[in-house]
């Protein structure tokens, strides 16, 4: 029989995977075969030859990709 303590970790240990899955998901990806440049005052990267953006499982492909960001 599963005593109380027991269930109370596996909640526990289910809670915070899914937390960490939940981070990567929404976690903004960016790839490229060209370059990524990365400009900080502007706020945004732009990511040049095949570029690839991932977010919240949408997958968006082109030549180039300018991703704005916030701080």
């Amino acid at each position: 029989m599963i005593n109380i303590q027991n269930l109370f970790y596996l909640f526990f240990l289910l809670f915070i995977c899914e937390k960490v899955l939940a981070n990567d998901y929404n976690s903004l990806i960016v790839e490229a075969d060209n370059s990524i440049e990365y400009f900080e005052k502007e706020k945004y990267y732009l990511a040049s030859g095949n570029a690839i953006a991932t977010k919240n499982g949408v997958t968006l492909k082109a030549d180039k990709i300018k991703a704005f960001f916030e701080k």
